[in-house]
């Protein structure tokens, strides 16, 4: 073989040896690539109601909104038209605070979010809701929105932190 031909070989070898490196390394990429959905605004007008604090039931996540985490609730007796059941429950915002709402993508296809006046979503971005110092939090109806009773993953993100709780809608959580 020719100095030439050897030097061709070589350089083609090499190049191979290098997209065969990069494509493992692009490769190593994470499991999880479905996109997070674009995050619904909350309007926050027609709160039902305000609260000096979450009733019974509820807990504060993140000091900001309050959820149903420790009881059950129904889960809908009847399916809509796009095979959802609703399964009516208050959600709770502390005045002027600012948090999102995310159904997990993996949960996407089966549970839905809605309070005042939002649409149905899959993430819930609640921004800066009343300023009245006499108020504590403001009550929302609503609730959430499944194709079968179960125990619901949620994500509250607030202040920079992702918390991820349960809620039993129809199907109790095992305790934690």
């Amino acid at each position: 073989m020719t100095t030439y031909r050897m030097r061709t070989a070589r350089i083609a070898l090499i190049a191979v040896a290098v997209f065969v490196v990069l494509s493992d390394v692009a490769s190593a990429a994470p499991a999880s690539t479905t996109p997070e959905p674009a995050a619904t605004p909350f309007p926050c007008t027609n709160a039902i109601s305000t609260a000096a604090r979450p009733p019974t039931g509820y807990e504060a996540i993140a000091g900001v909104v309050a959820l149903p985490t420790k009881k059950k609730f129904a889960g809908g007796d009847r399916r809509g038209s796009d095979g959802f059941r609703f399964a009516k429950q208050g959600l709770l915002v502390k005045t002027g605070a600012s948090v999102e709402l995310i159904v997990p993508p993996a949960w996407a296809q089966r549970v839905n979010i809605a309070w005042g006046d939002a649409p149905r979503t899959t993430h819930l971005q609640i921004t800066n809701c009343g300023t009245n110092p006499q108020v504590t939090w403001l009550v929302y109806a609503g609730g959430f929105y499944v194709t079968e009773r179960a125990c619901v993953p949620l994500i509250v993100r607030a202040g920079g932190h992702d918390d991820k709780v349960h809620i039993a809608v129809g199907k109790s959580c095992s305790p934690k």
